[in-house]
C-alpha cells in the first residue's frame, strides 16, 4: 500500500509512543500467528486488547474490524485487515502537538 499516515499526538505521550507502536507491531504478529492456526478465539482476544492512544484511533478501528471478522470466521477479511494494520504501523508519522491544540 505504501501510504503515509500523519497522526497528531500530544507531547504528554511522547515518551511512550515508540514503545506502544512496537507493542502494536508485536500484537499484529500474534494476529498473524493465530490466523495461521485458524484460532479465531485468540484473534478476537488479541484484537480486543489492541487499544490505541489519543491520536491513533485507526489502530482501534482496524482492531475492532478484525474482532468482528473473527466472530464470523472471515479469514480473507482478517488477512486484509492485518495487512492494513501492518501498513499503518509501518508508515505512521507522528507529529507531537501541545495538549491544547
Amino acid at each position: 500500500m505504501n501510504n503515509t499516515y500523519l497522526c497528531k499526538i500530544s507531547h504528554e505521550f511522547e515518551d511512550a509512543v515508540d514503545e506502544i507502536l512496537d507493542y502494536k507491531k508485536a500484537q499484529v504478529q500474534q494476529l498473524k500467528n493465530a490466523l495461521e492456526q485458524n484460532n479465531y478465539d485468540e484473534i478476537r482476544k488479541i484484537a480486543h486488547a489492541m487499544k490505541g492512544i489519543h491520536g491513533i484511533e485507526q489502530i482501534y478501528h482496524l482492531a475492532q474490524l478484525v474482532g468482528d471478522a473473527a466472530k464470523q470466521k472471515e479469514r480473507d477479511t482478517i488477512q486484509q485487515l492485518i495487512t492494513q494494520l501492518e501498513d499503518f504501523l509501518t508508515n505512521i508519522q507522528i507529529q507531537y502537538v501541545d495538549a491544547d491544540g
